[in-house]
């Protein structure tokens, strides 16, 4: 799906992606949904806003939850707030961005955010950056900021936005190898298009060999 293009694409059971341009960056950056079940609300993460989402949301059954897969990701989501009532939680390390005072919840690395839906750390390009297991389907991996798709390729970011590149860069390569331990067919990327299949795969060919982006903002 393409970013000026309306609707969800369904990656795999239960796992829907969409993209829109970033209002602050200009690049199309990716969201996921997953529509609730048995009458519940469904689940956004790291929710990008365009004209269609609330409409398509509601038809959907929804917004229940709001994740961020870290603090520079909420994007939309004081609107899923405003329209559904939509609680939204963030990893705990990175809640000094939201300030006293905020209806934003904390969570932990390890806690499950929403059913079936499980944070793990990477911790390296800033300490609240991670990454969702989603156990829908043939399972999905979504990456906040350390991964992204650049010109076709998983890649690191451009070294300026890094504090430390190798340093960083090095960390996050071994902050990625346990994340090839879970199930998952489908890799999500907040910065790229998805992977519908052979995404673990695709994530261990880059760990072992790993491009880097190259592109001023």
């Amino acid at each position: 799906m393409s970013g000026d293009s309306p609707g969800f694409d369904e990656l795999t059971d239960g796992v829907l992606d969409w993209s829109a341009p970033h209002p602050r960056i200009g690049q199309v950056v990716h969201s996921a949904f997953l529509p609730g079940r048995d009458g519940s609300a469904g689940v956004a993460i790291d929710p990008i806003g365009t004209d269609w989402l609330g409409d398509a949301l509601a038809e959907a059954g929804g917004v229940g939850r709001v994740v961020l897969s870290n603090r520079h990701h909420r994007r939309a989501c004081e609107d899923l707030v405003e329209r559904f009532g939509a609680e939204v939680v963030a990893p705990a390390s990175g809640m000094h961005e939201f300030g006293i005072g905020t209806s934003i919840h904390p969570y932990e690395w390890g806690d499950e955010v929403a059913a079936g839906v499980t944070a793990h750390e990477i911790g390296v390009i800033c300490p609240d950056d991670g990454a969702l297991h989603i156990e829908r389907g043939a399972g999905a991996l979504l990456i906040a900021d350390s991964v992204i798709r650049w010109e076709g390729h998983l890649s690191f970011v451009p070294d300026f936005l890094m504090d430390e590149p190798e340093q960083t860069k090095a960390g996050t390569l071994q902050a990625l190898q346990p994340l090839l331990e879970l199930e998952f067919e489908v890799l999500l990327l907040a910065h790229g298009e998805p992977s519908r299949s052979g995404g673990r795969e695709e994530l261990r060919a880059f760990i072992e060999n790993p491009h880097q982006a190259d592109f001023q903002i």
